[in-house]
């Protein structure tokens, strides 16, 4: 089964970053609502263990590609926004993980850091920009 899981993560990761690699030259802005770490983060979530996410985490963020995307990431003249979850405004549309939604965001979190990409993060205190 962890074999499994593990080639869906490969795929997605793959997916994610042939995508981001070939559009980059051709849209000066690009706006995703799913990152190359998102398989990432997912397959550290679902790790049987920490030596097993640990493990999983390193193996993807080997990838050619992931490293090609984590270089545009870096680079002073990307922003990465990290959206936090708003508990009013989730709604299971069966494709999103709602499950451990706060372990999921520390998570995202020591990926950014590890990864050494910075981000903006805007979450709940977004709720008050809509002026009602």
């Amino acid at each position: 089964m962890l074999y499994v899981v593990v080639i869906r993560e490969n795929n997605a990761l793959r997916c994610t970053c042939a995508k981001l690699n070939c559009t980059r030259d051709r849209y000066p802005i690009q706006v995703v609502d799913r990152s190359a770490l998102d398989p990432i983060v997912y397959a550290v979530l679902t790790g049987t263990d920490v030596d097993d996410s640990q493990r999983r985490r390193e193996s993807l963020k080997a990838s050619s590609l992931f490293q090609e995307v984590l270089v545009q990431y870096r680079k002073s003249s990307s922003v990465f926004i990290f959206l936090t979850p708003v508990e009013e405004w989730l709604v299971d549309d069966g494709v999103r993980h709602l499950d451990d939604q706060n372990r999921t965001v520390d998570i995202f979190r020591d990926v950014l850091w590890r990864l050494n990409i910075p981000y903006i993060e805007i979450g709940p205190e977004a709720k008050s920009l809509g002026g009602g």
